[in-house]
């Protein structure tokens, strides 16, 4: 897992029977560990959340001058307990919020946190001062695990959350109307979603299927390109978006990619503009520094 907070690239990784999770800068690399492994993240500002089997872990970012070099530091702050935090006003006897029905993503949407849980239920929690995090709410959303949730304004300036499933689906859910305006299916487990934009800083959404394959699409969710693996990964890729120090007329910002154990770089590129080679040879081993086989807005 990889993500991306305040010039940090934070990571997920596992020592033999631990998980910890890492932070890397310029400054060089800070790790904590944490009890289970991770399912989703949070970042804002210097907190960090992270999602876990049966628990909420909270982290807090820091970095202190120690002659004249910066140090980078993490630590835990706390753990909240998801089948113990309850709220009065919900019949928590309703079995859509016991201990079998694991979250498995976090978003931060207007003021509340969003979840995603394991049953297909979209939890909404609020923050609070005393047990930080309070669940307030829950709607059935899709038929499998809910995977990932985004929250996001499109062009039209309304908001929306995204949400990825095992059911292969991705549906678009209006909070401002308060009701699902599309649900599209795709070929696979939908893993994960992410929302960039291209050369022209229009926005494309990303969307990862758990067997590898990445299928940019535009905001009504028509498909645009599919991101073949240069290293043929067979299990879930993600991205991020990244700003390129060398932009320049014919190169935008970066989208990095997991590829198993390896990080791959790419470039938007203004289309037209590169000439791309084929990235494998005859015998069908990849070259050294592959090119994309296709056209594409994507340059590695």
């Amino acid at each position: 897992m990889i993500d991306y907070f305040l010039n940090n690239i934070i990571l997920f990784h596992r020592n033999e029977n631990k998980y910890y999770i890492s932070i890397f800068n310029n400054q060089g690399s800070c790790l904590c560990e944490v009890k289970n492994k991770p399912n989703d993240i949070f970042e804002n500002s210097n907190i960090i959340l992270t999602v876990e089997k049966d628990i909420i872990e909270v982290f807090k970012f820091s970095q202190v001058q120690d002659n004249n070099k910066i140090i980078n530091n993490l630590v835990k702050e706390k753990e909240i307990s998801i089948t113990n935090n309850k709220d009065n006003n919900i019949n928590n006897n309703n079995s859509i919020f016991n201990s079998d029905n694991e979250i498995l993503c976090i978003e931060y949407a207007g003021g509340f946190f969003i979840c995603g849980h394991s049953s297909g239920l979209m939890s909404i929690w609020k923050p609070d001062p005393q047990s930080f995090l309070r669940r307030i709410q829950g709607q059935k959303l899709h038929n499998g695990a809910i995977n990932k949730v985004l929250f996001t304004t499109l062009s039209d300036n309304k908001n929306y959350l995204i949400s990825c499933s095992s059911d292969k689906t991705v549906i678009l859910y209006s909070i401002d109307e308060n009701k699902i305006m599309k649900n599209q299916n795709f070929e696979d487990e939908v893993m994960d979603v992410k929302l960039v934009n291209d050369f022209n800083k229009r926005r494309v959404f990303i969307i990862s299927l758990k067997h590898g394959k990445l299928i940019a699409v535009n905001e009504e969710f028509n498909r645009l390109f599919e991101i073949p693996s240069r290293f043929r990964t067979s299990i879930t890729r993600h991205v991020i978006p990244l700003k390129n120090p060398n932009e320049c007329d014919t190169k935008g910002d970066l989208l990095v990619i997991t590829e198993g154990k390896i990080i791959d770089v790419f470039t938007w590129i203004k289309e037209g503009s590169i000439h791309q080679k084929n990235m494998y040879k005859p015998n069908n081993e990849p070259h050294n520094n592959p090119q994309f086989p296709f056209s594409s807005p994507l340059f590695g």
